[in-house]
């Protein structure tokens, strides 16, 4: 039974990849280049999903700083392990659950088109053998859409000679906020090769219910926006070096990002396998490039498996040049706790 759900969730990976190329348009607006970092961002069943007890993260980017208004986007999230579950034959720890929460702040343009988002992610990890780990998420949220017209200006407020502030911009039902629900699911596959190997591969399924959205009038509802991300970590032996490969693909409606790419990471030291004597730090260095969009360097430091620190910069190569030469600055801040809950990361200790 497992192995026949895992072969049927791979065969819907790889159809999945096939209508994303198919696609014909650019990628989405608010997305982060450190994909990886934000896992809760992607898929509610990567909560839990870490080498600790709890997680938080804090994203920052800032995108075409050349024009006179960039766009800014912040991100924040905290999941932790919060109960072990126990077969009922043999009370064996066998997963557990995990709960996150999330915030998101965008701003764009002149008009500080906004969106603000908070989320409650809840997953379900389980050990399906002995090298493949299965986690399967829900998320709620709430989110806002808000403007600012006063800064815009308008055709009918130039009076022949000049734009005059004081005319009314005749422009109706532009301007009202609002906010609605939102739903989204996904699951999550950690796969363990040998002891120099091992890959994980998700998918997601966001705005399942196609919430409405009312900028101009009527309802414009939002299309579902589904995600496939796939990343791992090879140890290249007898070295403390190892190649971290990551692909990040995104539909919505007629629109995709691929963004793919990966690091070279070199460990500093090694670490004790069975207690916290020695533990090692580590420095990366890496390339990804968004499909015909931009290329971005990136560099990523972890310090002792507690914290760790990503700078990441977009270099834009496609066609937005023209408008602007500046691509985007983005950082990443992650801190990881440890409470001492074993019976939780044995389950997790193969794969994270």
């Amino acid at each position: 039974m497992k192995v026949n759900a895992f072969r049927s969730y791979f065969k819907l990976l790889i159809a999945g990849t096939l209508v994303a190329s198919g696609s014909t348009a650019y990628s989405q607006d608010v997305h982060f280049s450190q994909f990886y970092t934000s896992p809760l961002f992607s898929n509610p069943a990567a909560a839990g999903s870490f080498n600790g007890d709890y997680r938080v993260i804090s994203n920052y980017k800032s995108q075409w700083t050349s024009i006179s208004d960039p766009y800014r986007t912040m991100f924040a999230s905290f999941d932790m392990s919060i109960k072990p579950i126990k077969k009922k034959k043999t009370q064996e720890v066998n997963g557990f659950l995990s709960a996150g929460l999330t915030f998101m702040k965008d701003k764009a343009g002149q008009s500080d088109l906004g969106i603000t988002s908070v989320n409650l992610p809840i997953s379900y990890t389980t050990r399906m053998t002995d090298k493949l780990i299965f986690s399967g998420g829900v998320q709620v949220g709430w989110n806002q859409r808000s403007i600012n017209v006063s800064a815009l200006q308008w055709d009918n407020q130039y009076d022949g000679e000049k734009y005059n502030a004081a005319l009314p911009s005749r422009e109706a039902g532009i301007g009202q906020g609002f906010s609605y629900f939102d739903f989204a699911s996904g699951i999550l596959f950690n796969y363990q090769v040998n002891k120099e190997m091992r890959f994980n591969s998700g998918i997601s399924a966001t705005h399942l219910l196609r919430p409405a959205r009312y900028f101009n009038g009527g309802p414009d509802r939002l299309y579902r926006k589904f995600v496939w991300h796939s990343g791992g970590q090879v140890h290249i032996k007898n070295t403390n070096f190892y190649i971290l490969p990551y692909l990040y693909t995104v539909m919505q409606g007629r629109s995709y990002e691929i963004n793919g790419g990966g690091y070279f990471k070199y460990l500093k030291g090694m670490d004790s396998r069975y207690t916290e004597a020695n533990t090692s730090s580590s420095l990366s260095f890496g390339f990804f490039y968004r499909y015909m969009d931009a290329v971005i360097p990136s560099i990523w430091y972890e310090y002792k498996r507690m914290l760790a620190l990503g700078v990441s910069y977009d270099i834009t190569v496609s066609k937005l040049t023209a408008a602007t030469w500046n691509g985007g600055a983005e950082v990443s801040l992650i801190f990881f706790g440890w409470t001492g809950n074993d019976r939780i990361q044995k389950i997790k200790e193969v794969n994270y």
